[in-house]
């Protein structure tokens, strides 16, 4: 009965012994899945640059801008771009056209007010500053960083502001926004890192102002204009013109320097006048000013003579002289 019993056993143990081989070869092909798939991830890891921009700070294309002066001068701004590990890395820069632009233009805002600006790749103002993605490539900084950590890229560029923009006073800002990208091959990789500036600049509280006498425009810039009466008449007058364009309000103050008479050479004579502005008499015993707003604004000053019939022969004088502020 012994030699009956043993085959079974036999058999059960070929049994278990064939479950445990095939648990065993299911383990080891799922660890070599796992490894080759490790390995596969490896390189691409490897590879993916990590750089940082650095030392970019908020750009102010002037400190203050006269909407009636020149061109301001061209500002000049620097940044980096640095290799925070060890891997090589091709790269690419492109800045934006900014939060307030549009078409490839580029503006400041101060509430409803619009004041263009622009970036430049090169100091002679040839190449404005694009993204790669939206723009062209020449608008672009590009770099080669070789695998030491820390090393950088220095890179500059150029703002300017256009003349003659005739915009409110304020202070007028806008935010670019700096973007790095890996290059792949041929192509423009992935965003590596972004960063966002301010663009500023204070547009001044300015006037411009032109006297117009007999027809003829005369900047008020220290200029001298003649009004001639010729022979004197009581009650004769004569008119020049006050042509004022500003951005903000704007004040016109106007003295004599005799207290509103003319007097001879001697200065032992006078004859009396007066002068009104827009209509309005104006007292002219001491300095009076007065206060309008902006825009454009064109002020008829006409001078009257008094009576003349006392006055000794002879060649009479005043000096008007008129200063316009911005308020």
């Amino acid at each position: 009965m012994t030699a009956g019993v043993s085959p079974p056993r036999r058999g059960i143990g070929f049994a278990r012994m064939g479950t445990t081989m095939r648990t065993t070869r299911t383990l080891a092909l799922a660890a070599l899945l796992l490894c080759l798939t490790l390995l596969a991830a490896a390189p691409a890891w490897a590879q993916r640059c990590d750089l940082r921009i650095r030392d970019l700070q908020p750009v102010q294309t002037t400190s203050v801008y006269d909407p009636y002066g020149p061109a301001p001068p061209r500002g000049f701004h620097t940044f980096a771009v640095e290799l925070m590990d060890g891997n090589a890395c091709d790269f690419i820069v492109g800045i934006d056209d900014g939060e307030n632009g549009s078409s490839n233009v580029r503006r400041m805002a101060d509430g409803g007010g619009r004041l263009n600006y622009e970036l430049w790749v090169d100091g002679n103002l040839r190449q404005r500053l694009t993204d790669p993605v939206t723009g062209s490539a020449a608008g672009t900084f590009s770099g080669k960083l070789n695998g030491k950590k820390n090393d950088r890229v220095e890179f500059q560029f150029y703002s300017t502001i256009n003349g003659g923009q005739a915009v409110g006073a304020g202070s007028y800002r806008d935010r670019v926004t700096f973007r790095v990208y890996s290059i792949q091959g041929n192509g423009i990789g992935e965003v590596v890192d972004i960063r966002t500036v301010e663009v500023s600049t204070h547009v001044a509280a300015a006037v411009q102002a032109n006297v117009v006498v007999g027809g003829i425009s005369r900047q008020l810039d220290g200029s001298t204009s003649m009004l001639d009466f010729g022979q004197m008449q009581s009650g004769a007058a004569r008119s020049f013109d006050l042509e004022v364009s500003g951005n903000s309000g704007y004040s016109v103050t106007v003295q004599s320097d005799n207290g509103g008479r003319f007097m001879d050479r001697t200065r032992s004579q006078g004859v009396p006048y007066t002068l009104s502005v827009n209509g309005a008499s104006v007292r002219l015993d001491r300095p009076v000013s007065l206060s309008y707003g902006g825009g454009y604004g064109r002020h008829q000053m006409t001078v009257t003579l008094g009576d003349v019939s006392q006055a000794l022969a002879g060649d009479y004088s005043d000096s008007l002289v008129v200063t316009v502020s911005a308020r």
